[in-house]
C-alpha cells in the first residue's frame, strides 16, 4: 500500500514537472488572469456609460453613474454615485451611494439571478405631488400603464441577505401645503425568492424610519434550531383610512370610497433549513369596516359594515 502511494507521488511530482504541465499551468494563469483584467477594468466603464445613457433615454431624464465596479472571482457587482435628476432640473430626484450585488454561482446555469447579498447605502427618493394632484415622476407612471400586460410565468429569481441602510424620502405634498420626510431608513429582509435556492441568511427582518422626527422600530424575533432557522415579525393595523390615502394614488381610479377602514393583524414568518428550500409565509386576518364604494359618476358600488378575510 506505501509502495502504491509512493509511486502515485513520483508520477504526480513528474507530470507536474513536464514541460507540457507547466506550460499548461501558464497559459491557465494567463487566461484567467485576463478575463480578470478585461471583466474588472476595461468593461466596466464602457458598461457604465451605455447604461447611463440607455437609462437616460428611457427615463426622460439625465441618469449619471460615478463608479462601475466588476469583480468577476468573487462574482460581485457595485454601482456607485448613482443619480436621477428632475425631468427639467439639476436637483437630484433619485440618487444612491451604492448597489452592491454578491451573485451565487448558481446564477450561470439556473439562467436566473440568484443573489447571495443586495445592499443598497443612502437611497434617497424626493416626491413632489404638484398642484394638479399629478406627481414628478407622473409620465413615467401614465406610460407604465399604458403599456399592455404581457402573460407569461412569473420570472426566476432569488434575492437573499437584502439590506436598505441610511436612506431618505421627502414628500413635497403642494396642494396640502405640507412636506413629510422619512429618514434614516434602514430595512433588514433575509429573502424573497420565487427559485428554490440554498443560500447562508445571516440577515433578519427589520425596519427602522424617522417618520417626521419620530423613530419607528420594528424587529424580527429569531428563533434559531438544530435544523431550521425561523424569523417572525409581526404588524398590527388598526383603523387605517383607506380614502384618506386612496387620495394619493397615482393612477386614475374608475370608482370613489367615501369611507373605509382597514384593521387586521399579519405575521411574516421567513424559515431557511438545512434539507429544504427557504419558505416565506404570511399569516393573520385583515377587516374591512364601514366600507362604501361609489362608481366615479356617483352611483352606488358596493356597501358594508364588516368584512374578514
Amino acid at each position: 500500500m506505501e509502495l502504491d502511494a509512493q509511486r502515485l507521488r513520483s508520477r504526480a511530482v513528474r507530470v507536474a514537472r513536464h514541460p507540457r504541465t507547466r506550460k499548461i499551468a501558464v497559459w491557465t494563469v494567463a487566461i484567467v488572469a485576463g478575463i480578470g483584467i478585461l471583466l474588472g477594468l476595461i468593461t466596466p466603464p464602457l458598461i457604465r456609460g451605455k447604461l447611463a445613457r440607455e437609462l437616460s433615454a428611457k427615463l426622460h431624464r439625465e441618469v449619471s453613474i460615478e463608479q462601475l465596479r466588476i469583480n468577476p472571482y468573487a462574482m460581485t457587482v457595485a454601482i456607485r454615485g448613482f443619480v436621477i435628476k428632475e425631468r427639467q432640473s439639476e436637483s437630484p430626484a433619485v440618487s444612491f451611494d451604492e448597489l452592491f450585488a454578491n451573485l451565487e454561482f448558481q446564477s450561470l446555469f439556473r439562467l436566473a439571478p440568484v443573489l447571495k447579498e443586495l445592499r443598497l447605502t443612502r437611497p434617497y427618493i424626493k416626491l413632489v405631488r404638484n398642484e394638479d394632484r399629478k406627481y414628478n415622476f407622473q409620465d413615467l407612471i401614465d406610460e407604465f400603464t399604458a403599456r399592455p400586460s404581457e402573460p407569461g410565468p412569473t420570472p426566476g429569481f432569488s434575492l437573499n441577505n437584502i439590506q436598505i441602510t441610511d436612506g431618505q424620502i421627502e414628500f413635497d405634498d403642494r396642494p396640502e401645503n405640507t412636506k413629510h420626510e422619512i429618514s434614516a431608513l434602514k430595512i433588514g429582509i433575509p429573502f424573497i425568492s420565487s427559485l428554490p435556492a440554498h443560500t447562508d441568511i445571516k440577515v433578519r427582518p427589520e425596519f427602522y424610519a424617522v417618520i417626521n422626527g419620530a423613530p419607528l422600530h420594528i424587529v424580527g424575533d429569531t428563533k434559531p434550531f438544530k435544523d431550521t432557522h425561523e424569523s417572525v415579525v409581526s404588524f398590527n393595523i388598526d383603523k387605517l383610512e383607506i380614502a384618506k390615502y386612496l387620495e394619493y394614488s397615482p393612477v386614475a381610479l374608475n370608482f370613489t370610497m367615501p369611507s373605509g377602514q382597514l384593521g387586521g393583524k399579519l405575521t411574516a414568518t421567513f424559515r431557511t433549513s438545512t434539507n429544504q428550500s427557504p419558505v416565506l409565509s404570511i399569516t393573520g386576518d385583515l377587516g374591512l369596516k364601514q366600507l362604501e364604494m361609489r362608481q366615479a359618476g356617483g352611483a352606488p358600488l358596493l356597501k358594508m359594515r364588516l368584512s374578514k378575510f
